[in-house]
C-alpha cells in the first residue's frame, strides 16, 4: 500500500513539473516585466526609464483615452473637439462608466494610446503583440494604418467580426509613439480590449508569438495522439466505451486549443467564418466536459448516481444544441449559466473519484488526482472569463495533465487484463497436464518472437532516430521558403524558390524509398529469386550493359581463374542476379561519382576454386583510382545515413546506398568488403561458389535452386 501511494506522489510530482512550467511560461510571455510594471494613466504609458533590451516585452496596461460612440482616425483625435473618457485595459469595456453612464457589450469606439519610448528604442524595429479584440478593429500607428482584424463598423450591417491574434512590426523615428485603435462590437457578449495589449522589439514579440504556437501545437499533438491511439481501440473493442469517452474528450479539447488563446485555426484557415469559429469555443467547452463527464461515469459506475448522470448529460447535450442554434448575440450572454453549472459538475466527478479511491477501485487515485488537476484550471478560467485573474485560458493544459493521468489508468487496465489472461492460462495448463509439451513449445516460439520483435523495436527506434535527424535540414528549408512566401519576404521570383522546396521534397522521398527498402531488408521481408548463374557470362553481360555510362572513365574488365576449372566446367553462384546487379550498380556508380573525369574504373572476377580446407569463393571487384577513404571511416561508411565530407565531386545522397549494399550481399550468403589507399578503393563481393559441369549437369541444379522467396 505504502509503495502505491509513493508511486501516486511520483506521478503527481512528474505531471506538475513536466505540465506546469508551461502554462507558467506563457503567463510570462504575456508582456509583464520585471521589477514594478509602467502602466498607463490618463493615455499616456511612459517607457522612457525601461529598459526594454533586458525586461522584455511590456504589456500597454492601464487607462487609455476612450471615445464612445465615435470612430475617429488620427488626423480627427487632434481635432475631436469632445475630452477622452479615461477607460481600463485590459478589460471590455461592458460596465465601465463613460460619460457617468455604464456601457453595454455593443457598441463601437476609438481607443488612443500615446507611449513614450527610451532613446535607443528609437529607430529600432518595434513590434506590437495584438490579441484577439471583440470583435473587429482598426489599428494606426503614428498615423498610418498598419493592421486590420475584420471590419470595424457602427451597426451590426456595417461590420464584420473576426478573431485572430497578429504581431504588427513598426519603427518609429521619435520617441513619442501614437496609439490610434477603432474598435466595434454588435455580434457577442463581451467588446473591447479584454487581453493585454504587448509591446517590445520584434524579436521578443516574435518569439513570443513562436512560443505560442509551439506550445498550442504541443498540446494539440498530445492530445490528438491519445485521442486517436483510444479511438482505434475502441473500433477494435466496440465495448470499451471507456476508450471512446476518453478519445472524443481527447480530441474536443485540442479543437478547443486552436480557438481560444492566439486562435491558430483562424489563421490556418483564414475563410473559416467567426461564427462557427465562436460557436466551436463553446461547443468545445460543452461537449468536452459532456464526454469526459461520461468518461468518469462508465469508469467507476458504481460510485455514479444515474440521476446526476442523466441531469449533466441532459444540461450540456441541451447547451450544445442551444448554441447551434443560436447567434452569438444569444448564447455567450448565457456564459455565466455555464459557467455556474459546470464547476458543480467537475465537483461530481471529483467526489466520485474521492469514493473510489477511499473504496481502492483499481486506478481511482489516478483518476482523482487528474480530476483535481483539471479541476483547478475550471475554476482558475472562470476566474479569468469573469476578469477576477490575469492568468489567461488554462483549461487545455489542465485537460492534458488530466488526461495523461487517465492514458496511465488506461494502459494499467490493460495490463491488468493481459495479466488476468496469462494467469488463466497457467492455470488451464495445471488443470491439463496433457498440454504441457505444447504449452512449453508455444512458449519457446514465443520467446523466438520476442527476440525477434525486441531487435525490429531497436532497428524501429535507431531508424526514427536517423530519420528525424536526416529529413530535418531539407524539411527546415522546405518550411523556411514556405514561411518566406507567405511572409510575404519573398515577393518574387516564386518558381526559383518552389523549384528549391520541389529538390528538397523529392530528395526526402528518395531517401524514404532507400529507407523502406533497407528497413525490408534488414527485417527480412523482401523476396529474393535465387538461380543458379554462370558468373563469367553474366559478368561479361554486366560489363557490356553499363559501359555506355561510363563516357567520362576508361573502364575495363578482366577475368582471372577461368584456367584453374575442370575441362567443361564453369563457376555458378546461388544467387538473385537483380539483387547483385543492383549492388554491382551502386559500386559503379560510386567509382564514376567520387573518382577525377579520365581516370579508370575496372570491373574485375576472380574465381578461387575449393582446395583443402576451404570452400570455393567468387570474388567480384570495383576499383577507382578516386581519393580513397581514410581507415578510421572504411566500416563507417556502411553504416546507414554516413556520408564522407572530404570527398570529391557532388555527392548529394542520404548515405544509404552501401549499407543497403551490403544487406542484399548478406542475403546472398556472402561479403561485402573494402581496400582503399591515397591511390583509389577497391570494393569486393565475395559470393560461395559452385563448379558444375555446363549444360544439362547445370541446368538440373539451377532448377532444384529457384525460391520464389527467401527468409535469410
Amino acid at each position: 500500500m505504502m509503495m502505491r501511494v509513493k508511486a501516486i506522489g511520483i506521478l503527481l510530482l512528474l505531471t506538475f513539473f513536466l505540465l506546469f512550467p508551461l502554462p507558467a511560461a506563457m503567463a510570462a510571455t504575456k508582456g509583464a516585466t520585471t521589477g514594478k510594471p509602467a502602466t498607463a494613466a490618463n493615455g499616456v504609458l511612459d517607457l522612457r526609464n525601461v529598459a526594454l533590451a533586458s525586461n522584455g516585452p511590456v504589456a500597454l496596461d492601464g487607462t487609455w483615452s476612450f471615445y464612445w460612440d465615435r470612430l475617429l482616425t488620427p488626423g480627427q483625435l487632434r481635432r475631436a473637439g469632445v475630452a477622452p473618457a479615461p477607460i481600463a485595459v485590459p478589460r471590455p469595456w461592458n460596465g465601465q462608466s463613460v460619460s457617468g453612464r455604464g456601457l453595454p457589450g455593443q457598441g463601437y469606439g476609438t481607443y488612443a494610446l500615446k507611449v513614450l519610448l527610451p532613446r535607443s528604442a528609437v529607430g529600432k524595429v518595434m513590434a506590437l503583440y495584438m490579441p484577439d479584440i471583440a470583435s473587429s478593429y482598426r489599428l494606426w500607428i503614428n498615423g498610418q494604418l498598419m493592421g486590420q482584424i475584420g471590419r470595424v463598423g457602427v451597426s451590426r450591417q456595417s461590420m464584420t467580426p473576426r478573431n485572430v491574434a497578429q504581431v504588427i512590426a513598426f519603427q518609429s523615428g521619435r520617441q513619442q509613439v501614437d496609439l490610434c485603435l477603432q474598435v466595434s462590437n454588435f455580434y457577442e457578449r463581451k467588446g473591447g480590449l479584454w487581453s493585454p495589449i504587448t509591446l517590445g522589439y520584434q524579436p521578443q514579440i516574435q518569439a513570443m508569438r513562436e512560443w505560442n504556437l509551439v506550445s498550442t501545437f504541443l498540446v494539440v499533438g498530445s492530445l490528438l495522439i491519445l485521442g486517436i491511439y483510444q479511438m482505434v481501440i475502441f473500433i477494435l473493442n466496440r465495448s470499451e466505451k471507456v476508450s471512446l469517452f476518453f478519445s472524443l474528450t481527447s480530441i474536443l479539447i485540442a479543437l478547443r486549443a486552436l480557438v481560444v488563446g492566439d486562435e491558430f485555426l483562424n489563421m490556418l484557415f483564414p475563410s473559416l467564418p467567426w461564427g462557427i469559429s465562436t460557436k466551436m469555443v463553446y461547443l468545445t467547452a460543452t461537449l468536452g466536459t459532456l464526454y469526459y463527464a461520461r468518461y468518469t461515469f462508465s469508469m467507476f459506475p458504481k460510485e455514479s448516481n444515474r440521476y446526476v448522470e442523466y441531469a449533466a448529460r441532459a444540461f450540456m447535450t441541451g447547451f450544445s444544441a442551444f448554441v447551434l442554434a443560436t447567434p452569438a448575440i444569444v448564447y455567450t450572454n448565457w456564459m455565466l449559466l455555464l459557467q455556474i453549472l459546470i464547476v458543480p459538475i467537475f465537483l461530481v466527478l471529483t467526489y466520485i473519484s474521492v469514493l473510489a479511491a477511499l473504496r481502492r477501485r483499481p486506478g481511482a487515485a489516478l483518476n482523482l488526482a487528474g480530476n483535481l488537476i483539471l479541476s483547478a484550471t475550471v475554476v482558475s478560467d472562470n476566474l479569468y472569463y469573469a476578469n477576477l485573474i490575469p492568468t489567461g485560458p488554462l483549461i487545455m493544459w489542465g485537460y492534458m495533465g488530466c488526461l495523461f493521468m487517465q492514458s496511465i489508468l488506461l494502459a494499467r487496465r490493460f495490463v491488468a487484463a493481459h495479466r488476468a489472461s496469462d494467469r488463466l492460462s497457467h492455470e488451464l495448463a495445471g488443470i491439463n497436464e496433457t498440454l504441457e509439451a505444447k504449452i512449453a513449445e508455444r512458449t519457446k516460439q514465443l520467446s523466438v518472437a520476442l527476440a525477434e520483435l525486441s531487435e525490429i523495436e531497436r532497428d524501429r527506434r535507431q531508424l526514427i532516430d536517423d530519420i528525424a535527424h536526416e529529413i530535418g535540414t531539407p524539411l527546415s528549408k522546405i518550411q523556411g521558403y514556405v514561411k518566406a512566401i507567405l511572409d510575404g519576404v519573398i515577393k518574387d521570383h516564386y518558381p526559383k524558390y518552389l523549384k528549391i522546396v520541389y529538390d528538397k521534397s523529392e530528395f526526402i522521398g528518395r531517401m524514404l524509398q532507400d529507407l523502406y527498402q533497407l528497413t525490408s531488408l534488414q527485417s527480412r521481408r523482401l523476396a529474393f529469386e535465387f538461380q543458379m548463374v554462370d558468373l563469367a557470362e553474366w559478368m561479361k553481360g554486366i560489363y557490356e550493359k553499363y559501359l555506355p555510362d561510363m563516357k567520362s572513365h576508361p573502364f575495363r574488365m578482366g577475368v582471372r581463374g577461368q584456367s584453374d576449372l575442370p575441362d567443361r566446367c564453369s563457376a555458378y553462384v546461388r544467387v538473385d542476379p537483380i539483387r547483385l546487379e543492383q549492388v554491382i550498380a551502386n559500386l559503379l556508380s560510386n567509382a564514376a561519382k567520387y573518382s577525377p573525369i579520365g581516370s579508370e574504373i575496372a570491373l574485375g572476377l576472380e574465381l578461387h576454386p575449393s582446395t583443402a580446407g576451404q570452400a570455393a569463393i567468387a570474388s567480384i571487384s570495383v576499383a577507382d583510382q578516386g581519393a580513397g577513404i581514410p581507415e578510421v571511416e572504411q566500416e563507417r561508411i556502411f553504416h546507414r545515413f554516413y556520408r564522407m565530407k572530404n570527398l570529391q565531386g557532388d555527392a548529394p545522397g542520404a548515405g544509404l546506398g552501401l549499407a543497403i549494399c551490403r544487406e542484399i550481399v548478406r542475403h546472398l550468403d556472402g561479403e561485402l568488403a573494402l581496400q582503399s589507399g591515397p591511390h583509389g578503393s577497391v570494393f569486393t563481393i565475395l559470393l560461395p561458389m559452385m563448379v558444375l559441369p555446363d549444360e544439362t549437369e547445370a541446368k538440373n541444379v539451377e532448377g532444384q535452386g529457384r525460391t520464389d522467396e527467401d527468409g535469410g
